[in-house]
């Protein structure tokens, strides 16, 4: 959820009568360190009030606070490669990015020869504006390219 939308789904009881809220106040996904980190990061920025109580998961070392995108996409597709040079199949594993930006991930993925199924959306290189601007670049770096071929 963006930021912005956040306003609209606190505000959602206000303007629905009859709505019920049930609070989940336990986040069962996180570490401690990774809810410290987050409450930290979000600062004063925080609009809900008591928005999570605490962690499910035990704690475990090693939480990285990565700031830039690109670092994280690296990041990850780092591990990947660790984790199947240790023996777990490109197959089985999952890469669920919640606010990393899609493109950056898809594109670390390509660069680094990992083969990857998007189970939504569309893939970066295969969106209709990304194909376009290719194929306007490839025309400058190679004007004798048929430029009727090259947009279509």
């Amino acid at each position: 959820m963006a930021r912005r939308e956040l306003p609209n789904v606190l505000e959602f009881p206000d303007r629905h009568d009859g709505t019920q809220v049930f609070k989940i106040e336990t986040n069962y996904r996180s570490t401690p360190e990774i809810l410290t980190r987050q409450r930290r990061h979000a600062g004063t920025r925080t609009v809900r009030e008591g928005a999570c109580a605490g962690a499910r998961l035990r704690h475990e070392a090693g939480a990285r606070l990565l700031q830039r995108a690109n670092q994280q996409a690296e990041f990850i597709a780092q591990r990947v490669l660790e984790l199947r040079d240790e023996g777990t199949p490109l197959e089985g594993m999952a890469v669920l990015p919640l606010a990393l930006p899609r493109a950056r991930l898809q594109m670390e993925f390509t660069r680094r020869d990992i083969p990857f199924v998007l189970t939504s959306g569309i893939r970066f290189f295969e969106q209709a504006h990304v194909k376009d601007v290719a194929a306007y670049l490839k025309l400058l770096v190679n004007p004798g390219e048929n430029w009727l071929q090259a947009i279509y």
